[in-house]
């Protein structure tokens, strides 16, 4: 049974492989690995891996700090470029507002 389920494995890593998954095929090698360790395609499978592409490495923690401030930099300048940006018309609101709210209260 267990070599039933490594052979699937193994299979499966042959097709990440053929689909340019080698860390999917490296997991599912892993697995092989573990169900039947003495497997006789295992290695073909894992020279098989070593031969493809390197594996992906993790994304580095800056990169998605560096969109960040990318973002916040262009919403910055798209707001200061925006004509009429001085504020002025948050004062008019609130003066608009004040004075309906005395218009009301009396």
């Amino acid at each position: 049974m267990r070599r039933r389920r490594a052979d699937r494995c193994l299979l499966r890593a042959s097709a990440a492989l053929d689909a340019d998954l080698p860390g999917h095929a490296a997991a599912v090698i892993e697995e092989a690995r573990a169900l039947c360790p003495e497997h006789p395609e295992l290695a073909d499978v894992v020279d098989r891996l070593e031969s493809s592409a390197p594996l992906p490495q993790q994304p580095v923690a800056v990169a998605s700090r560096g969109r960040l401030l990318c973002g916040a930099a262009v919403f910055f300048v798209m707001l200061c470029a925006t004509p009429g940006c001085d504020a002025g018309w948050l004062w008019t609101a609130d003066a608009q507002s004040v004075g309906t709210a005395a218009t009301i209260g009396r």
